[in-house]
């Protein structure tokens, strides 16, 4: 009630927030609202902090408990063949500051981890490589997931392999 808009504010470091965007409440509402913002993030750290600033008609405002997620959610086209039938993981598109993949089980438990030579691209166009990797270490067909690290950005994505 009495509420104007709401302001969704980010963080890297939990303290320093940035106003993304600004949504339009329903105002004096006595029914459930729900609103919905689609955005990308404005940082690339491997924790993004969040909260949500309401602003009253009075210009009084509040903010909620801060919301940390963790870089899964940095979204890229990292694309790779799936299900993986035998040894071999072709993945695309990986972002050419990548350095490690691991393959992690359901319990976080890490199979494998796969570590990328570390390249000093001089040519600025390449923004991505695509790599053939050796998943011998895992011996059950299952689900998975696939974390690509680098210096800026988590990625994890689930991976079906079939022994």
């Amino acid at each position: 009630m009495n509420n104007e808009f709401f302001t969704l504010e980010e963080s890297d470091n939990g303290h320093d927030f940035l106003a993304l965007e600004t949504i339009k409440s329903a105002g004096n509402s006595f029914s459930l609202q729900k609103y919905k913002l689609n955005f990308l993030p404005h940082h690339h750290a491997k924790i993004l902090y969040y909260r949500l600033k309401q602003t009253d008609f009075n210009s009084e405002f509040s903010y909620s408990p801060i919301v940390s997620v963790v870089g899964q959610e940095i979204e890229a086209q990292v694309s790779f063949t799936n299900p993986v039938i035998g040894n071999e993981l072709h993945i695309f598109n990986i972002p050419v500051n990548t350095y490690k993949a691991s393959i992690i089980d359901l319990t976080g438990k890490v199979i494998q981890t796969i570590r990328f030579p570390i390249r000093e691209e001089t040519n600025s166009y390449q923004t991505t490589r695509s790599s053939y990797l050796s998943i011998d270490e895992v011996q059950e067909s299952g689900i998975y997931y696939l974390r690509l690290e680098s210096q800026t950005q988590i990625i994890n994505k689930k991976i079906y392999i079939i022994r």
